[in-house]
């Protein structure tokens, strides 16, 4: 015995449940029955409502066998352990905090409003080399020219300095 196929007005698609359809077919019309009386958002179908109703919860059950945390859902202790099988390569010079990646480091860097490093030719710090070196490259247009020794400054204001050197 097979079962009648039931198609979507909008594009064809097939469900042989009834139920499975007209679920289907909110997408198309935006249909959102469901909602949560915590935060009034909406949804397609209920069991993705009771689902969702887990975030507002203040209770975490699960917890991360490596470290301890514990975790709402599922979902979220599962995208946790991901950090733990990833390489910290990134380290602060500072208080010796690892990071996955170099921008993680630069936040943690800003967050505590650290500029380690100077640039020689102006009054401007900088959290890494990287950023410094970016920032070298706008010095390297020699502009302003010494009229009594010839010696070229990318900023007007070295060369202000250094002509008060010749008095």
């Amino acid at each position: 015995m097979s079962k009648k196929l039931l198609s979507c007005s909008v594009c064809e698609k097939t469900f042989t449940i009834k139920w499975r359809l007209k679920i289907h077919e909110r997408i198309h019309t935006g249909e959102k029955p469901f909602k949560c009386d915590v935060c009034g958002k909406g949804f397609r179908e209920k069991e993705v409502l009771n689902f969702h109703k887990f975030t507002h919860s203040e209770i975490r059950s699960i917890e991360c066998d490596i470290c301890g945390k514990f975790f709402k859902t599922k979902r979220e202790i599962n995208v946790h352990k991901k950090f733990h099988t990833q390489e910290r390569n990134y380290k602060c010079h500072i208080c010796n905090k690892r990071f996955y990646n170099n921008m993680s480091l630069k936040i943690h860097l800003r967050s505590k409003r650290v500029h380690s490093i100077k640039c020689k030719l102006c009054d401007d710090h900088f959290t890494d080399k990287e950023s410094l070196e970016i920032h070298l490259s706008d010095h390297c247009v020699m502009k302003h020219a010494c009229n009594l020794c010839n010696k070229t400054f990318s900023i007007k204001d070295s060369l202000n300095h250094h002509i008060k050197s010749h008095n």
